[in-house]
C-alpha cells in the first residue's frame, strides 16, 4: 500500500510538469446579481469548454 501511493505521489509530480497554463485572466471582484451578468462571459467559456473538449490530456 505504501509503494503504491508513493508511486501514485511521483507520478502526480511527474505530470504536473507537463501541465502548461494558458492566457486567461479570471475577473476580479465578480459578484453576479442577476442571469443577465453572465452574459459579458459567454464568449470566455463557450472558448473554454471548446479547449476542453478538443485538446487531449497530455497537451
Amino acid at each position: 500500500m505504501k509503494y503504491a501511493f508513493s508511486l501514485l505521489l511521483l507520478s502526480m509530480l511527474l505530470v504536473n510538469f507537463q501541465i502548461r497554463a494558458q492566457n486567461f485572466e479570471v475577473p476580479e471582484g465578480f459578484d453576479p446579481q442577476k442571469t443577465t451578468d453572465y452574459a459579458r462571459y459567454n464568449k470566455d467559456i463557450v472558448s473554454c469548454v471548446n479547449w476542453l473538449e478538443n485538446t487531449p490530456v497530455d497537451k
